[in-house]
């Protein structure tokens, strides 16, 4: 009783809380219930003893207990002449059932539990044939107030003008982050044979789409369509909220940040190991909000060194150099990158997919943000002596170092650039340590990745790692 109470209560190690409560309470009543057998049972006994009596005779006699003596006799004289026999078919015996331990997987999902031809998993299949993908997941884009442009009514209303705007995202360029973060989402996981994503939902899905991006964009017919873009969808902004896209943070660390919502769904059936789903996917994301940290960090760089330089503010036809890449929208192409090797190594994104994604994000914003014309950005991704690298330098506004492949020689940049940004982290690995998430930055614009899917996840690690340790504890005690 003691042992088995030692056993239960290596249970009350799990942090999932009812299986702690089990092993608690069971333990408890393992032991109430020895307590009893010792005081109550005995005293029980001596006051109502029990009805039967010995018929007489020594139960010895019986034939049944002599055949039985008899048989185990011959077996125990068998294991002693034949012992070298016996310990060799034993062991072979161990072996061949312990091989069946090496296929054995560790499993706790939910439909894994059933029988292939349930009618539950039946149902799931035509489900998922006939509507769409079942398990949920939600990517919610916080996007915090200081990056936030206000309405063009409350623009029009100020008497006066506040620097930080020239800075900020308007309603439409908000939503755009939920848009590019989906579609990159949905290329990477919902095409190929590869496939484990249906179609997503955002607020992007029900707007109207954007005017492409081309030269023009300061205050050209580009310009003007995005601003009427823009004003439309900051009429139907209620809209949005009432439909459950976009909410206003009312944490107190957070508040006043404006929550995207992306909507997701798994297949229920496609064997996925969701926790390395939710790395794969960070893999996909945050090279995207990372490009919005470095236009950020490209923009106030241009503006700080011009007030320093008494050459006005603002970033307007600045000029800016990337070394390290190619231009990703030469060709007008607007196709999602990484078409080719993601469907070459399933659905696992490579740092060259991410530089790849982050760069068409970061020249998308770029324009946006009035680099078009005769101004737009330059890539630069072929070598530089240092006295090209001179010449050169002072040309720009700003140098974003995206990749040093070309081994440019860091201590000029820094001395001769007018701007230096150093984008070459913009890679993100879970398996280094030192890659952060934007959230574990504390950037301006983070990810959550929530929903059942990491929930699930979550309670099946915990359920794992809980078992082993509780067969551990349970061993040693």
């Amino acid at each position: 009783a003691l042992t088995t109470a030692l056993g239960l209560l290596s249970l009350y190690t799990s942090d999932i809380m009812p299986i702690k409560k089990f092993g608690l309470f069971s333990a408890i009543g393992v032991v109430a219930t020895l307590a009893l057998l010792f005081t109550y049972l005995p005293a029980a006994l001596e006051i109502w003893p029990p009805g039967y009596h010995r018929q007489g005779g020594d139960s010895r006699d019986d034939g049944l207990f002599r055949q039985i003596e008899g048989f185990w006799l011959r077996v125990a004289d068998l294991v002693l002449k034949r012992y070298t026999l016996v310990i060799t078919v034993s062991v072979l015996a161990m072996v061949i059932c312990a091989y069946g331990v090496t296929k054995t997987k560790a499993s706790v999902q939910l439909l894994k539990l059933f029988d292939e031809d349930s009618k539950i998993i039946r149902d799931y299949e035509w489900l998922e044939a006939n509507l769409g993908e079942l398990v949920p997941m939600e990517v919610i884009v916080r996007v915090s107030p200081e990056l936030i442009m206000p309405s063009s009514k409350v623009l029009t209303e100020r008497k006066e003008s506040d620097p930080e705007d020239i800075f900020r995202l308007r309603l439409i360029e908000r939503l755009e982050i939920a848009g590019r973060i989906q579609r990159a989402i949905e290329h990477q996981f919902g095409e190929g044979e590869n496939r484990v994503l249906g179609r997503g939902l955002s607020a992007a899905t029900f707007a109207p789409e954007p005017a492409p991006l081309g030269s023009g964009t300061g205050f050209g017919p580009t310009a003007l369509e995005r601003m009427g873009t823009n004003r439309l969808m900051e009429d139907h902004y209620a809209e949005l909220i009432a439909e459950g896209y976009v909410r206003s943070d009312m944490e107190e660390n957070h508040k006043g940040s404006e929550l995207w919502r992306i909507s997701l769904r798994l297949g229920a059936l496609n064997d996925v190991d969701y926790g390395v789903f939710v790395h794969d996917l960070r893999d996909v994301v945050e090279p995207i909000v990372s490009a919005y940290r470095y236009r950020d960090e490209i923009l106030r760089g241009i503006d700080k060194n011009r007030r320093k330089n008494d050459d006005g503010d603002g970033y307007g036809q600045a000029r800016v150099a990337i070394l390290g890449g190619t231009d990703p929208l030469a060709n007008n192409d607007p196709s999602t990158p990484g078409t080719s090797e993601s469907r070459e190594d399933g659905n696992k994104i490579t740092s060259v997919q991410q530089t790849e994604l982050f760069s068409r994000t970061l020249a998308e914003l770029l324009v946006i943000a009035n680099f078009d014309g005769d101004w737009r950005a330059d890539w630069v991704d072929s070598p530089l002596s240092p006295e090209d690298l001179k010449g050169n330098l002072g040309v720009y506004d700003c140098i974003v170092l995206m990749n040093n492949g070309n081994n440019y020689d860091l201590e000029i940049l820094e001395e001769h650039a007018n701007v230096l940004v150093d984008a070459r982290d913009h890679v993100y690995d879970y398996e280094d340590e030192e890659s952060q998430t934007a959230a574990q930055r504390n950037d301006a614009i983070q990810v959550v990745y929530t929903g059942v899917v990491p929930v699930v996840y979550k309670a099946q690690r915990m359920l794992l790692e809980s078992l082993t340790k509780s067969i551990g504890w349970a061993f040693l005690m």
